[in-house]
């Protein structure tokens, strides 16, 4: 009897524990978690790329963390694998489903990229397998409002898939654009780009990326102010050809000629124009510091221009758009770094990311060089050049610690 009682009596202390700890799971289940890896799925091996984490909560509103882990160095790095994180605190409010982007930049695929959202009650989490999302070639991509998208036969090496996207899922970090070769606009309206957004094309634009416009019979969507940041040309309109002579002499008669065609008329402002007709930009370079800028006035997205055997010969003309390999910002100050801080000024702080330890050093080596001098000149007595050299010391190692300490 007396066993039995014990029994009864460890079950109701116990209760209250097992009674608090299962609104707790419940509540963690309430949380699903979405992820989206690159670009539509993919991105370029070696290279970050945007992750977007969809939270949805189906209880009450909740408070937490929203963490995501990789995995960095390995055998390519000559160290161990060891955990990075990226955190971020999140508010959800009650039936709500909020987006997050990250740029995240793991050194090794073999290992799960893991999704964490931790709140008061618990915490759920998302294993992610970068295996099957990886492409060895960079991206393309592509822009466009209309439902089929046009063919564009890209020049180079290796074949770059193009993939399609939408205004909204451009990412604000040009980071992010490191494993695409070009970006294409098509009948695209970019008045939903946000200033972000923007700052992001721009400075990947910059330091070596290429963007490609190519026309359209709706020729007010390249009229907008935001997309005639892109253009070297200013659209004015449509106008008719009976042929072009000038683009089949570029293309040495390789292709059938085109009769009777609707083309955008512009006018150029800036760049060099590589094929016209009767004063009309067909074919235009601008350079963007290190990046590319192209207009093609063809709707090479409708017939008969979408069926033209002469396409691959006239993106030939302009050569590859990617650069395999993009010599680094920080080597010299040429017109490509200076193009850079005028479009984005906080880019400085990249270029020279350790001018503050130069600065420190400078302060240090300077105010030891002159006490030197005072010792020798005899100008102060000893004993007070000794504590003015204390004090630099002391004064430096604390000064450099509560600098760099913050990440400066």
């Amino acid at each position: 009897m007396s066993v039995s009682i014990r029994k009864a009596a460890l079950l109701i202390a116990c209760l209250p524990i097992v009674l608090g700890a299962l609104p707790g799971s419940l509540s963690a289940t309430e949380i699903a978690i979405e992820a989206q890896v690159g670009f539509r799925g993919l991105f370029q091996l070696g290279q970050p790329f945007p992750l977007t984490i969809n939270l949805t909560n189906a209880g009450r509103p909740v408070e937490g963390t929203l963490e995501v882990k990789v995995w960095k160095g390995g055998p390519t790095k000559g160290t161990d694998p060891y955990p990075f994180y990226y955190q971020r605190a999140v508010l959800l409010s009650a039936q709500s489903q909020r987006g997050f982007q990250f740029v995240v930049d793991p050194d090794s695929v073999s290992r799960p990229l893991t999704v964490t959202f931790t709140g008061p009650a618990g915490e759920v989490s998302k294993e992610i397998d970068l295996r099957r999302h990886f492409s060895a070639a960079p991206l393309s991509l592509l822009l466009t409002e209309n439902s089929i998208a046009p063919s564009i036969p890209l020049e180079g090496s290796r074949p770059a898939p193009l993939i399609s996207l939408s205004v909204s899922e451009m990412p604000s970090e040009a980071r992010a654009y490191h494993g695409v070769s070009a970006i294409l606009f098509y009948e695209q309206s970019l008045r939903d780009l946000s200033r972000a957004q923007s700052a992001a094309l721009e400075g990947w634009l910059s330091s070596g990326g290429a963007i490609v416009v190519l026309g359209s019979v709706h020729y007010a969507l390249y009229q907008e102010p935001t997309m005639s940041r892109f253009l070297p040309v200013r659209v004015s309109g449509l106008k008719r050809f009976a042929s072009l002579p000038s683009l089949e002499s570029a293309l040495k008669g390789k292709a059938s000629p085109l009769r009777n065609l609707l083309l955008q008329d512009s006018k150029p402002v800036e760049g060099r124009v590589l094929v016209e007709e009767g004063g009309t930009p067909i074919l235009v370079e601008s350079s963007r510091g290190r990046g590319r800028l192209l207009y093609l006035a063809l709707d090479i997205g409708r017939p008969p221009l979408s069926r033209w055997d002469g396409l691959p010969l006239l993106f030939a003309l302009v050569g590859p758009l990617h650069q395999p390999e993009r010599a680094p910002l920080t080597t010299t100050w040429d017109e490509s770094v200076i193009a850079q801080l005028f479009w984005n000024p906080s880019f400085l702080a990249t270029y020279v990311p350790i001018r503050a330890f130069f600065l420190w050093l400078l302060f240090y080596v300077g105010g030891v060089s002159l006490l030197a001098w005072l010792w020798r000149r005899q100008t102060w007595p000893r004993r007070t050049t000794a504590l003015a050299l204390l004090c630099l010391i002391a004064f430096s190692g604390f000064a450099g610690y509560f600098q760099f300490v913050r990440g400066g």
